[in-house]
């Protein structure tokens, strides 16, 4: 084992630190978790890049979405039971699309910051959630319009698309889940143990 300067309680010039110093180091430095302009950082390029991807979900959701239909007739517009039924599939195809680019999302942000803790995961709830509400309100704005003045100026047996809504609100929810999801992930692909293991071997 090196010698330690004892006026300084460190390693000289002369003496390096000994493995078992420099593993205590390491595990002091985790302690102390990192700088505060690192965990803002992260969290609000997190937020930035959610945002951005709510944005992209209202428009995929609008591209894929197949939306059930009115069959316009003399006086009114009507909608069969198995028009109906598609809603169930636009909200599914919205609920896929948030699983779509939350998880590679959360993955991403664990990967790149998942020494921050804590706070990178609510942010990254947090985040997730806001880009849902953005994705959903942005599809009913780009989505067909209201069917209710569509078919008034429609001819008799055109086919008047519903708009776009999300009856199941509750999928909403797959957004912050998915992120957690890909964050957990990262953490326990790409973090170390927060203490240091023992060392099996002897010193010669």
């Amino acid at each position: 084992m090196h010698d330690i300067d004892p006026a300084e309680r460190r390693p000289s010039a002369a003496y390096p630190l000994s493995w078992q110093e420099a593993r205590e180091a390491a595990w002091t430095a985790d302690l102390a978790g990192p700088p505060a302009v690192q965990v803002v950082r992260a969290i609000v390029v997190t937020c930035v890049a959610f945002v951005m991807a709510g944005v992209i979900a209202g428009w995929l959701w609008v591209q894929w979405a197949d939306p059930p239909t009115f069959q316009v007739l003399k006086t009114t517009a009507v909608m069969g039971e198995e028009e109906a039924g598609r809603q169930f599939g636009v909200d599914v195809t919205f609920a896929l699309v948030g699983l779509g680019l939350a998880v590679p999302l959360g993955f991403l942000a664990g990967w790149r910051w998942h020494r921050v803790g804590w706070p990178l995961v609510v942010g990254a709830a947090a985040s997730a959630g806001l880009a849902a509400v953005i994705g959903w309100r942005l599809g009913i704005m780009w989505g067909p319009g209201d069917p209710a003045g569509e078919w008034r100026s429609a001819q008799v047996g055109d086919q008047v698309p519903e708009q776009l809504a999300m009856h199941a609100k509750g999928l909403l929810l797959v957004w912050p889940i998915g992120a957690l999801a890909g964050l957990i992930l990262a953490v326990l692909v790409f973090s170390r143990p927060l203490r240091p293991r023992p060392y099996g071997g002897r010193i010669g």
